[in-house]
C-alpha cells in the first residue's frame, strides 16, 4: 500500500505540471500555474524526486517566460540546468538550455551572441539525437528573429 500511495503521490506531482503548463499556455493563468507548481514542488522535496524536481523548475521558467518575467525565467532556467547538470539528465539540459538562451535574448543579450548560442546547442542537440528538442531551437531562430551565426551550423559541425 505505501508503494501505490508514493506512486499517486509522484503520479500528482508529474500531472501538475502537466496541468500547469496548460493552464498557462492555453489560458494564460500564470498565477494558477505557479501554484500548481509549488504544489507538485512539495511532494518532489518530500519523496526526494529530484529528475521530477528539476522538471517541475524548467516548467516554472516556461510559465515566467510566457508571462513576460524575463529575469525571473532566466535565474530559473540556470536553476534547472545546474539540477540537469548535476544528474547528467541530456534532454531535460537541453530544453533547460534552450529556455535560457531564449530568456536571455528578450533581456537584450546581443543577437549575435544568441545566434552562436543556438547554433552550439542545435549541434549538441545533432550528436545526442535529441531530434524534438532541436525542432524547439529551428523554432526558436525564428522566434528571436536570428539566423545561424554560422554556415555549418545545422549540420552538427563545427
Amino acid at each position: 500500500a505505501l508503494a501505490g500511495d508514493a506512486d499517486d503521490r509522484r503520479g500528482r506531482a508529474w500531472a501538475l505540471r502537466g496541468i500547469a503548463d496548460i493552464v498557462s499556455l492555453r489560458d494564460g493563468a500564470t498565477g494558477q500555474a505557479l501554484d500548481l507548481l509549488t504544489e507538485a514542488e512539495v511532494t518532489c522535496r518530500e519523496m526526494n524526486l529530484s529528475s521530477a524536481l528539476a522538471y517541475n523548475h524548467k516548467m516554472r521558467a516556461n510559465v515566467l517566460f510566457r508571462a513576460g518575467r524575463y529575469e525571473e525565467a532566466r535565474a530559473v532556467y540556470e536553476q534547472a540546468l545546474g539540477e540537469f547538470r548535476a544528474m547528467d539528465e541530456p534532454r531535460g539540459e537541453a530544453l533547460a538550455s534552450l529556455g535560457l538562451v531564449k530568456a536571455r535574448a528578450r533581456l537584450g543579450r546581443d543577437r549575435d551572441a544568441t545566434a552562436a548560442d543556438l547554433d552550439e546547442l542545435r549541434g549538441r542537440l545533432d550528436r545526442i539525437g535529441l531530434l524534438n528538442a532541436r525542432e524547439m531551437v529551428e523554432k526558436a531562430y525564428a522566434e528571436l528573429g536570428v539566423a545561424p551565426a554560422s554556415a555549418g551550423a545545422g549540420d552538427g559541425r563545427r
